[in-house]
This record gives C-alpha cells, sequence and structure tokens, in this order.
C-alpha cells in the first residue's frame, strides 16, 4: 500500500516495486479525491477513496420488531 502518494511518486514507487516484484498487487490510498483519482489509476490496481464512506451523508432510520 501506498500512502499519501503524489502521483508521480506513486508511479515511480510501483515502477520500481513492479521490478523487483513483477506479480505484485499495489493499493494507493491517502489524499485521492473524485477529481485527482484518474492520475493515480494507471500505475496502481486498487484505489482507495475515503470520500466513498465518509462524504456520504447520514440516513435516518429505525427497526420495529413485533
Amino acid at each position: 500500500m501506498l500512502d499519501n502518494f503524489t502521483p508521480a511518486a506513486a508511479a515511480e514507487a510501483t515502477a520500481a516495486l513492479r521490478a523487483l516484484v513483477p506479480d505484485i498487487q499495489i493499493e494507493v490510498s491517502g489524499g485521492l479525491t473524485l477529481a485527482n483519482v484518474a492520475a493515480y489509476a494507471p500505475h496502481t490496481d486498487y484505489l482507495s477513496l475515503g470520500v466513498l464512506t465518509m462524504g456520504a451523508p447520514p440516513v435516518d432510520f429505525s427497526l420495529h420488531v413485533a
């Protein structure tokens, strides 16, 4: 996992890691937003965006069991 990397640093780290372990799975997280995710996508296998869970508004619901 590469956390809080810039897109350029993620590309460089991914290339270095894949040179050592060609079949490695790499995830990038930290600092990714919907606006910049396209810059990270070509360099990684997985993207982790907190905005998907932290940005969702809460829902008020209840469950009544009789």
